[in-house]
């Protein structure tokens, strides 16, 4: 007999208190997962397809890395492909201006 283990426990409270789903192993789920290409070659290559649709995907590097003209060149062209984009800009350096040069629909994105 399995003696459970203090993650076990850990695990088996976070299911009774939110739902059997609210962990589980990448073996237990049952979606493929969607690629959306960013139309940036090197980069869809990198991530095997292009952005996770429906997750969180980050862009991060040191400054004038070019992270943040990435990620709005590969935000504008998922909005091209009819997608609704959340942007949570957590240095609160967006700039409007520089994301319209990226071809970003600001008007169609919500920042957070």
């Amino acid at each position: 007999m399995h003696t459970p283990t203090p993650l076990d426990n850990v695990i088996a409270a976070l299911r009774h208190k939110y739902g059997q789903r609210i962990i589980q192993s990448a073996q237990q789920t049952d979606q493929t997962l969607q690629s959306l290409s960013t139309h940036i070659e090197a980069l869809d290559q990198l991530l095997e397809g292009g952005l996770l649709h429906q997750h969180i995907n980050e862009f991060t590097g040191k400054p004038t890395s070019g992270a943040t003209t990435c990620a709005y060149h590969a935000i504008a062209s998922v909005q091209q492909q009819g997608y609704e984009i959340v942007l949570f800009d957590l240095p609160q350096t967006f700039d409007a201006l520089v994301a319209s040069s990226c071809e970003l629909i600001v008007d169609k994105l919500l920042l957070v």
